[in-house]
């Protein structure tokens, strides 16, 4: 039933925000995944792109630029049907992290607070897997 499912996806969403507004009053480390990515960019003022319309993919690459202005490149999975543009990126998170495109945002970081964010699902098997652990491990240290 369509009003069920709205209706679990607005509570889903309120207390989701709550949580992230907790957390970020309190300055907790948070490690946004997928949607996580998206409502986190909300919170801070940004915006997502909805119902994209573009191929699913099982790998899309990554352009990952480092602090030093380094570029490489990591094969990540991607299903999401949603996205956050460069130009809707909250002007409080910092891009780590670009599509090939360079049109949207795969990757980000809070300017001051301990806050990560990818849009793609590192817990899924992929090539990434080393990328993903050392981020993992740069979260736990925050």
């Amino acid at each position: 039933n369509r009003k069920n499912r709205n209706d679990f996806i607005y509570k889903r969403d309120s207390n989701e925000k709550k949580l992230i507004k907790y957390a970020l009053k309190n300055k907790i480390p948070t490690f946004c995944i997928c949607r996580g990515f998206q409502l986190m960019n909300i919170s801070l003022g940004g915006q997502v792109t909805k119902n994209l319309v573009r191929e699913i993919q099982n790998q899309q690459e990554v352009i990952i630029v480092d602090k030093n202005k380094r570029r490489k490149v990591i094969l990540v999975n991607s299903f999401h049907h949603h996205a956050v543009k460069v130009n809707q990126l909250s002007k409080h998170l910092l891009a780590k992290g670009l599509s090939s495109s360079g049109d949207y945002v795969e990757y980000f970081a809070h300017e001051k607070l301990p806050i990560i964010g990818i849009q793609w699902h590192p817990e899924r098997k992929m090539k990434s897997k080393k990328f993903n652990d050392d981020l993992f491990s740069k979260f736990l240290k925050m």
